[in-house]
């Protein structure tokens, strides 16, 4: 069962015990790696996928996956061209969706989002942590001064 945990302005997606044992596993066999997303967010002089997928080989059930997951579904940002230098052609919320998008490609088995809301709209704020909020295998830790609801 998930839980949210809200502590002042720190929210935390917790676990019962067996899903955190599976979780503790996951981090040995994934070198622990985590993903941070704060509100100023950088990218790439390239395509919407490069700075998914930071020039790897992509996996496009994957990248599928986590462009849903950040509402990255419009067809300007699923085409190939360059967003320009550190994503001037987007606006701040799309650049947010990037990456988060991006922490989530890249199997981090926590991924820290550091007001990385500050720009979303509600909905799309809502729909984002519920999709997060299903994803296996991943810890989620929301730092943020807004309430975050379900």
């Amino acid at each position: 069962m998930i839980q949210v945990v809200e502590r002042q302005n720190l929210w935390i997606l917790s676990w019962d015990i067996q899903i955190m044992k599976d979780w503790y596993l996951l981090m040995e066999n994934d070198n622990g790696k985590i993903g941070y997303v704060s509100q100023e967010i950088h990218l790439f002089d390239a395509s919407v996928e490069d700075n998914i997928t930071i020039f790897k080989k992509m996996d496009k059930d994957k990248y599928d996956e986590v462009c849903y997951i950040a509402n990255i579904d419009d067809a300007t940002m699923h085409d190939s061209s360059n967003i320009g230098i550190n994503g001037k052609e987007l606006s701040e919320g799309q650049r947010q969706r990037v990456a988060i998008a991006r922490a989530l490609y890249n199997n981090n088995g926590i991924v820290i989002l550091d007001d990385a809301f500050a720009y979303l709209d509600k909905d799309n704020r809502k729909s984002i942590i519920n999709k997060m909020s299903q994803c296996k295998n991943i810890l989620v830790i929301f730092v943020t001064g807004d309430t975050i609801t379900k």
